[in-house]
């Protein structure tokens, strides 16, 4: 008996891990895009300091392994904030973030080829930070100097920044001291709404459950910048996405259910992506920053036109 109960104990055990790791499909897929991030690269494993700007791609490795197309690039203005390079089994980027307000810090990628308007992308952060306060931004969109630029920063606020005509969705996971108690283990995820670049930007949906610090989260967002409705099938459900919204998975549970796209015009690929630290954190001993984030698993999944 005991034998039969660990046999299915650990047949649940990998049917979880299995449902945990599947990745959706659209009902027309198009292109893959995975970033293999596992190469050992020569040099430096880890950068630090301001004005940093290292860009790799299909032809050209600096910092970071070359994409499969387009451009991964690592940035950072002031602050001094640091990257680390993880090659191998546990392959990432892990980013630590300004310490100076107002000063981002990037890991983006732009140009992919052959990028549609409709298509997931999926990818598995690790938040954690011994801060008073700390930001972390993603941002999904088109290729602009946001995803280019060291400097371009994400409007958070107010209508008129350009930007914002790029930006299919964004959100953000937050800790401050401010929040209470539970400010030390977990984070507020918002979303960044402004479906029209003539109204100002809100942020909505404070959810303090599902991200937790030093804990690995996956994200899975699928994106519909069309004019029609789209299909996909995750988990063995099948999912209508319509056009101009986007679904948000985390750990493989939805969040927020059809969320609408911020000011990207209609039809417009999505071709690019970032993980920034914008604000300045500090920790209880001075002003260093103490938050980082890794990134891993990247991958994005097109629809055929």
């Amino acid at each position: 008996m005991r034998k039969i109960t660990t046999r299915i104990f650990i047949a649940l055990c990998f049917s979880s891990l299995y449902s945990y790791a599947q990745k959706g499909d659209w009902e027309k897929p198009g292109g893959v895009w995975e970033y293999n991030m596992s190469k050992k690269m020569p040099g430096q494993d880890s950068i630090s300091g301001d004005n940093l700007q290292f860009a790799s791609s299909a032809g050209k490795e600096t910092f970071l392994v070359s994409p499969p197309s387009g451009s991964a690039m690592v940035s950072s203005t002031k602050g001094n904030p640091s990257f680390i390079r993880k090659s191998g089994s546990n392959a990432g980027l892990k980013i630590r973030g300004a310490s100076t307000d107002g000063s981002p810090t990037k890991f983006a990628v732009s140009g992919i080829k052959d990028a549609t308007p409709v298509m997931s992308i999926s990818f598995t952060i690790k938040p954690d930070h011994n801060a008073t306060k700390t930001d972390w931004y993603f941002v999904l969109g088109k290729s602009s100097p946001i995803f280019t630029d060291p400097g371009t920063i994400l409007p958070i606020s107010k209508t008129g920044s350009s930007p914002n005509g790029h930006i299919f969705a964004s959100f953000r996971i937050q800790s401050n001291a401010s929040f209470g108690d539970k400010a030390s283990n977990n984070y507020r995820l918002q979303l960044r709404q402004q479906p029209e670049l003539e109204e100002d930007i809100t942020w909505t949906n404070n959810n303090t459950a599902l991200f937790t610090k030093g804990k690995s989260h996956q994200v899975e967002i699928y994106a519909n910048n069309g004019v029609t409705a789209q299909k996909y099938t995750l988990n063995g459900t099948e999912h209508t996405l319509p056009a101009r919204t986007y679904h948000l998975w985390i750990n493989s549970t939805q969040f927020g259910g059809n969320l609408p796209a911020n000011a990207i015009r209609r039809n417009q690929p999505i071709d690019a992506f970032l993980l920034m630290s914008r604000d300045a954190v500090a920790g209880t001993d001075g002003p260093s920053n103490l938050s980082t984030l890794e990134i891993n698993n990247v991958k994005v999944k097109y629809a055929s036109k």
